[in-house]
């Protein structure tokens, strides 16, 4: 499960489905994703860092999608 991920999704306002349909992907395969049962792909973190980055700037692609300590 990726917690940091969560915590900002929850900051910006944004439900899973909004998340799945800013993706362009189904609301099953982003919770997957986010649960960490399926990988997201390098657009789609690209394009969730466009989001997080507007309320965190100083927050990296690797301590959202690849630190395992949370």
């Amino acid at each position: 499960m990726n917690s940091i991920l969560i915590a900002y999704r929850k900051k910006l306002g944004q439900t899973q489905l909004d998340m799945a349909k800013h993706l362009g992907i189904g609301l099953t395969n982003y919770y997957k994703k986010e649960t960490g049962k399926a990988p997201f792909n390098q657009n789609e973190m690209i394009e969730i860092m466009k989001l997080i980055n507007l309320i965190r700037p100083d927050l990296t692609v690797n301590e959202v999608f690849f630190n395992k300590l949370f």
